[in-house]
Parts: C-alpha cells; structure tokens; sequence
C-alpha cells in the first residue's frame, strides 16, 4: 500500500504544480500601469470636475469656468485616444494621449488648445486624479488669459 500511495502522489504532484497560484500570466509593465491609471483596468475611465473635483489656476479657484468638464481616456487597440467637455478654451475636444517623463508620471495630449502639447504631471489616488500643469503667456493675447499653472481634481464619473 505504500508504493500505491507513493505512485499515486508522483503521479499528481505535476497536476498540483501547474495548480499553483505564482502563475498568473505575464506581468504588466510600468507603461501598461501608468496606462491604467488613467483608462482603467478596462481602457476606458471618464473623469470628471463634478461630483467633487476644482480647478485652479495659480492659486485661484476656476472651478465655475469648468464645472462641466469631463475627459475621457481610451486606452485600447485603437491606440490611445481622449475626448473632453466643458473644457472652455483650454481642452481640445478629442485627441490623443501617450506617457512620458522618467517616472510615467507625466501625460501629453494632443490638439491646438492651450492645455496640448504640455507636460502634464499625473497622480491617481483611488477614485481621484490630480492634473498639473503650465500654460505659458503666448505671444497672441486669445489664450494670454489662459496662461497660468493649473492644478485639476477629477474624479471617476459614476
């Protein structure tokens, strides 16, 4: 009986390996997490000023001005694309998007509105983002009001 019962573990110690749950599946990278933070797990996250995000802009609440504003981020095999509202003159209404800076801490989109082409600094914590960013004075006097350090609180939008 003890052979019986010897043959009969080696015979399913392979099955309780391959069990086991180190296995699972390959690991993300830190591009793929930096990704996430901002599209979700699922690709796609909508965040939005309402239901308890602001805006300001050098220290100065604009949270009236964008109170309506919503991004959506899309990350998925279409590439990575954005939509806004609400942004005023700020935001474009759609574009593209891609991480940067040595940490993946830092997100670009695209467009012709003030608030592209800049080095956006990102931070989740949770259900919130914090956006950060300098809109420089131009020399065109459309967007000098615009011109400032941001500071936008989103939240995921239910």
């Amino acid at each position: 009986m003890n052979k019986s019962a010897l043959f009969f573990f080696l015979l399913i110690l392979p099955w309780i390996i391959s069990c086991s749950s180190d296995d699972d599946g390959p690991q993300k990278t830190q591009e793929q997490l930096a990704r996430e933070k901002l599209a979700g797990e699922q690709g796609s996250l909508t965040w939005a000023v309402s239901g308890g995000g602001s805006v300001s802009k050098d220290g100065v609440s604009q949270t009236g001005d964008f109170s309506n504003f919503e991004i959506t981020f899309l990350n998925n095999t279409g590439g990575r694309n954005y939509t806004s509202t609400g942004g005023g003159n700020l935001f474009d209404s759609n574009g593209s998007w891609s991480i940067t800076g040595e940490n993946l801490d830092r997100l670009i989109l695209t467009g012709n509105q003030p608030a592209a082409g800049r080095e956006m600094s990102f931070t989740r914590n949770q259900d919130r983002l914090r956006l950060e960013f300098t809109v420089a004075a131009p020399a065109n006097a459309r967007v000098t009001a615009l011109a400032g350090f941001y500071v936008i609180e989103l939240v995921i939008k239910n």
